[in-house]
């Protein structure tokens, strides 16, 4: 059940970069949360008519629960209420997936070559990666830390 929460996850439950690879996956990184309009851009992309949203999801130290929702209005109060966890999102049939780390000011979204291409409109809308974290108020370690994510997750 947990498989692919597994294989992509490390036991840091940090997004393995060399499972993209293996998989021949494009990924791109996303400033902030996944929000619920973003979440219904993937939806589209990934054509979930007649598709679905599986839930991978777990707490630090806990067993990963799985979730399946054949819709998104249904999906997204799955994902709202697991927020607080990791959380990897597979939208089936598509092969698009979207890593959530707990706690963490981005995303990831990954999966083939013709699914990342369609993410244009959200890169543009979500802007600069760069301008965000220069925005982000963190502390300069909360900066380094988002941009050396974006780094090892732009594939």
């Amino acid at each position: 059940m947990a498989l692919l929460f597994d294989d992509a996850l490390d036991e840091k439950r940090l997004l393995r970069p060399a499972f993209l690879h293996a998989q021949g996956f494009k990924a791109q990184v996303l400033p902030d949360v996944l929000d619920r309009a973003a979440f219904l851009v993937l939806a589209g992309i990934a054509g979930i008519p007649g598709g679905s949203v599986t839930i991978f999801h777990a707490e630090f130290g806990k067993q990963v629960e799985r979730t399946t929702c054949s819709d998104p209005v249904s999906a997204w109060s799955c994902i709202f209420e697991v927020f607080h966890e990791d959380v990897i999102l597979e939208f089936s049939p598509s092969a698009l997936f979207a890593w959530l780390p707990a706690g963490e000011r981005f995303h990831v979204v990954f999966g083939s070559n013709e699914m990342i291409a369609q993410l244009g409109n959200m890169r543009d809308e979500a802007g600069s990666f760069s301008a965000f974290v220069d925005a982000s108020h963190l502390t300069e370690k909360g900066k380094q830390f988002l941009l050396k994510a974006y780094e090892r997750y732009t594939i």
